[in-house]
This record gives C-alpha cells, sequence and structure tokens, in this order.
C-alpha cells in the first residue's frame, strides 16, 4: 500500500541515507523502506574497489542517487509521486516551463517539461534527461548544450494575417450570402490556410464577382464544411455561418500552430540563452 501521509522523512543527502540504511534490522538485505511506506526505500549499491552510492528508490526505479563525493544523481521519470519523493529531499523537482516563463512562451520550447532548481537558466533545464547535481547542489551540465526552439518566421506570420484578413472581407460575406439563400447555414468548417491561398488566386486572377470564383467558392464550401444546419432565425447577431467562420479563422492564429513548418523555424539555442531568446 502507498504512502499517502504529509510526513515522510526522505534523506536528504549521503550521510541521512547510509545513517537510515545502516539502521535497518536485517543486515543481509541491501535495501531498507522508509518508515511508513512500503514503496519507497534507501538501497545500497557498493562499488567494488571504490565506493558506496545510496539510492532513493520508488517501486523499482532508483529515483535520487547519493555518490559518497557530494555528487547527486536524479531520475528523470516524471510523476506526482515521484516529484513528492525529490521534493521532500530537497532535491529539483519537474514541472512545465509556463509555470516559469509563461504559456505563450512555454509553447515554443520544443522540450516543455523542466528541471526547476533555483540559480538555472530561465525555465530551467531540459527534463528529457537525468539530472546531475555537484556536491554544492549546482545542476552539472554543459553551458554549450542547446536545445529546440520555435522561432516566428515574422514575414510569413505577416502574409497568414493578411491571408485571413482578406478572407474575413471578401469572401465571408459572400458565403453569408449564400447561406441566407437556402434553410440552412455552414458550420464545422475544416479548411486550411493553403485552402485560402487557392481561393484568393482564383479571386485575384477572374475578380471575386467572375462565375469561376463562384464555381471555386462553391467548391470550397462543400469541400470545407463538415455538415450544415438549421440557420438562426430570430435575426439577431452573426449567423451560424459568421461564427463557425470566425472560429475556425481564429484557429489559424500563428500562435495557435506553433511548430507549423513555413511559419515556424525550428532553431537550435543555448539553454543559457533561453531568457534572451523567449524574451523572459
Amino acid at each position: 500500500m502507498g504512502y499517502t501521509g504529509s510526513s515522510l522523512d526522505v534523506p536528504r543527502n549521503y550521510a541521512e541515507a547510509k545513517r537510515w540504511f545502516d539502521g535497518r534490522r536485517d543486515k543481509h538485505r541491501n535495501f531498507r523502506n522508509l518508515e511508513g511506506t512500503q514503496e519507497t526505500s534507501v538501497r545500497c549499491y557498493e562499488q567494488e574497489g571504490t565506493s558506496t552510492e545510496y539510492a532513493i528508490r520508488l517501486y523499482a526505479t532508483d529515483i535520487i542517487t547519493y555518490h559518497e563525493d557530494g555528487r547527486v544523481w536524479l531520475d528523470n521519470y516524471d510523476s506526482n509521486t515521484t516529484n513528492d519523493r525529490r521534493d521532500r529531499a530537497g532535491m529539483p523537482v519537474i514541472r512545465s516551463a509556463q509555470s516559469t516563463v509563461g504559456r505563450s512562451k512555454a509553447e515554443r520550447l520544443v522540450v516543455k517539461e523542466r528541471w526547476a532548481f533555483y540559480g538555472g537558466p530561465v525555465g530551467g533545464m531540459p527534463a528529457d534527461s537525468d539530472l546531475a547535481l555537484d556536491s554544492t547542489g549546482t545542476a552539472m551540465f554543459d553551458p554549450e548544450s542547446t536545445e529546440g526552439v520555435y522561432v516566428l518566421d515574422e514575414t510569413a506570420a505577416k502574409e497568414r494575417r493578411a491571408l485571413v484578413k482578406w478572407f474575413r472581407k471578401d469572401a465571408v460575406p459572400l458565403i453569408v450570402a449564400k447561406s441566407a439563400l437556402g434553410d440552412h447555414s455552414f458550420i464545422n468548417w475544416a479548411f486550411t490556410a493553403e485552402a485560402l491561398r487557392e481561393l484568393q488566386l482564383v479571386a485575384t486572377q477572374y475578380g471575386l464577382i467572375s462565375d469561376k470564383f463562384a464555381q471555386h467558392l462553391d467548391v470550397f464550401i462543400k469541400g470545407r464544411s463538415a455538415f450544415v444546419g438549421f440557420k438562426r432565425t430570430d435575426g439577431l447577431g452573426p449567423t451560424v455561418t459568421e461564427d463557425a467562420l470566425r472560429i475556425r479563422l481564429s484557429e489559424l492564429a500563428p500562435a495557435k500552430n506553433m511548430g507549423e513548418e513555413g511559419l515556424w523555424n525550428l532553431v537550435q539555442v543555448k539553454t543559457v540563452d533561453l531568457a534572451e531568446v523567449l524574451g523572459v
């Protein structure tokens, strides 16, 4: 049965782990459960001819390993229970970068789950690998190490916004008018930015009031609208078609399409430079 209390004492260093382990009754065992729990224990690993290590083990995983020289190794497995044990030992925990740099900036990181510790880079270290601490508790990492960050292509973003603006101004009124002629409204749109570009190209070549554009608009409506529903009859507010188009167009915003090829560029930056790159 797992521990659910609030007073679990997890050794915070090599000396505490050794002292707890040495107090075991059965000297033949290489582990001793922490008081009040059976899933968390201290295990001893004797390195032949070198040194002895003590690990905090949760179920079948060593989540914290204390070395005799003061170094600490932290397994990067992420769970509430693992974080609880690390926190009780006074160790860094894994959490979302959103909690330190905000949602929009955190979305730009390829590795969003981070090692959180004092004195480290803004946003913490990527938690896609284990973390080692030196004898002073400082994270040991290569200051030249890099990670993936999405950087917005401003030119592509400007073009996307202009495209959406054109569609909202020139095409939406025509679609709404077509909807008003029948007994149904067009809802649940599934068009892409590329589909809007194709429509805009036809409008540029043949004009908005041309038969050619009208034909393409019909094809666009039939192919991009998942199904139709009864139109609003109270005459109040925007039509169902307008509401549906507004929602879909908002979903094409650059910020809502993180990582889209051609809109965002994936670049490698030094973790220590994240604050500057993210604008934190």
